[in-house]
């Protein structure tokens, strides 16, 4: 059987050792006035044993002659009977039984006066048991088993903590050993005894299967799907993201029960998952499959590229007035030239014509995913030229202007002239060898 030595002088006699020496009046100690242990609470294993000291003190910390006697409460432990410790004082020794755990105290009495101290007494071993796995929205429970020395398991309970490496990626309910999936990924849950002795347990979050429709199964990149939720869905919230084929998808809002997805271009043709993350209260993560019909969609491609054969925006924009495109982004030019409409650039046109009192545009932004940080973007306001040509255009006649690298543009008051048509270019000029995934937003009043 293990034996410590709890406590020493500064444990022992804290009282005694750590009195102000100006209280220390000399002579004979006076009445003991309270019983002092030499430790606080004390964690055991099964099957081993610990040393604690007590004694008498007086008021101001001397130590008397009562010697304390020592009793354990009822549990798994038992207290020998008291030991010469000092020249007044006294100690015993408590045993851990061998294989029961559980929560007692030890008592130490002298004079009519008591001090008590909580003893925990835990298992030598742990193991977790429980699901390897947890679908996303589901509960699993987590059962913990403790060990002897002799791998045994042990009778009793003893508080255990519970933890985990990740809980972004979770919803717990550690005090019972539950866990509810959250994202999908890897986390690891550990419970620990007191006395020290932990157990871990590596557990994947499985993504759900999504219960709802698509407006769409297949399509183009750039298509604007309708997610309708299902009986088993989390309703969708203001958090609600989503990935196609691993890449990041805008979204957009409609309610608590559908959103808009734009389809990114992956480069692969082809069924791929489409991941719903962030769904509802509890934040959970529905997949759906989608098959793009081709592997790089530009969409708006080479019809689009020229002011004179732009589409509308205002005929093309969504509920909450975004336009959503794309770039294949492969061209191997002086520009960001994309594989389906070749040249040296890949600007994508909308038109909009200022109504007969001109218009006043109170914001233009550009966003995108896939790009990096470093792309070279360019957005322009130009009247629409019916003679435009790559070869010689050079945007210098345009309203507003924009070409830098910046994680999105926005413009205020940009002022269009009455019943002119103007075109609005957007490209990633310098980000080749990628794929660009768009949306162009504009808000203001009299255009058409």
């Amino acid at each position: 059987m293990k034996r410590f030595l709890v406590g020493g002088c500064a444990a022992l006699l804290l009282a005694a050792c750590s009195q102000d020496p100006s209280l220390y009046l000399g002579g004979p100690p006076g009445p003991a006035t309270r019983v002092q242990l030499s430790t606080g609470n004390v964690a055991l294993t099964v099957g081993h044993s610990a040393t604690i000291g007590a004694a008498a003190l007086d008021e101001v910390g001397n130590v008397t002659g009562d010697v304390p006697t020592f009793s354990a409460c009822a549990g798994p432990i038992s207290a020998g009977a008291a030991t010469p410790f000092g020249m007044f004082s006294a100690a015993t020794t408590i045993d851990a039984a061998l294989s029961t755990v559980g929560e007692t105290c030890v008592l130490a009495s002298a004079g009519g006066l008591t001090d008590s101290i909580h003893v925990t007494v835990g298992p030598a071993g742990l193991t977790l048991t429980g699901p390897d796995t947890v679908v996303s929205g589901e509960t699993a429970s987590y059962t913990a088993t403790g060990y002897d020395a002799a791998g045994a398991p042990v009778t009793g309970t003893v508080p255990l903590v519970w933890t985990t490496s990740n809980e972004a990626l979770m919803i717990t309910e550690f005090a019972v050993g539950n866990i509810a999936g959250r994202t999908p990924g890897t986390v690891a849950i550990r419970t620990r005894a007191a006395n020290g002795v932990n157990a871990s347990k590596s557990v994947v979050i499985l993504i759900g299967v999504f219960s709802g429709t698509l407006s769409s199964a297949n399509g183009s990149a750039g298509l604007q799907l309708t997610a309708t939720s299902g009986p088993a869905d989390d309703p969708f919230d203001a958090n609600t993201a989503a990935t196609y084929g691993g890449q990041a998808a805008f979204v957009e809002l409609l309610g608590p029960t559908s959103f808009l997805v734009a389809v990114p271009a992956t480069g692969v043709a082809g069924a791929q998952n489409l991941d719903i993350t962030n769904l509802g209260p509890n934040q959970t993560a529905r997949r759906v499959s989608f098959t793009a019909n081709s592997a790089f969609d530009d969409r708006y491609g080479t019809a689009t590229q020229l002011p004179q054969t732009a589409p509308n925006y205002t005929a093309e924009r969504s509920a909450n007035r975004w336009v959503y495109f794309t770039h294949s982004g492969f061209g191997t030019g002086g520009g960001s030239a994309g594989l389906h409409n070749g040249g040296t650039r890949e600007d994508h046109h909308f038109m909009i014509t200022a109504g007969p009192n001109g218009a006043v545009l109170s914001e233009v932004r550009l966003e995108w995913t896939n790009a990096g940080t470093g792309a070279d973007v360019d957005l322009y306001i130009c009247p629409d030229d019916p003679a435009f040509s790559y070869a010689t255009y050079t945007y210098a006649g345009c309203t507003f202007g924009f070409s830098g690298n910046t994680a999105n543009e926005v413009v205020a008051n940009v002022a269009l002239a009455p019943g002119v048509r103007y075109f609005v270019a957007a490209s990633m000029f310098a980000a080749r060898n990628n794929i660009h995934n768009l949306r162009l937003r504009i808000t203001g009043t009299g255009f058409n």
